[in-house]
């Protein structure tokens, strides 16, 4: 998902402005907002193996 915001930061920063884009700041802040969810979820799947959460057979969750 990083990468893919990468790339469309570079795209958008082309000059002239690409067609079919048409707002810049807004197509550059919705992907600045899909890549903080995807750091987000980065820290959340690396804290959960971290903090030793296991999840029993009978569905309880044991920290």
């Amino acid at each position: 998902m990083l990468a893919e915001v990468r790339e469309v930061l570079d795209w958008l920063a082309a000059e002239p402005t690409p067609g079919g884009v048409g707002d810049p700041d807004g197509e550059a802040g919705l992907a600045l907002l899909a890549g903080l969810s995807a750091c987000l979820m980065i820290l959340v799947g690396l804290t959960l193996p971290a903090h030793a959460v296991h999840v029993r057979r009978g569905g309880r969750v044991a920290a």
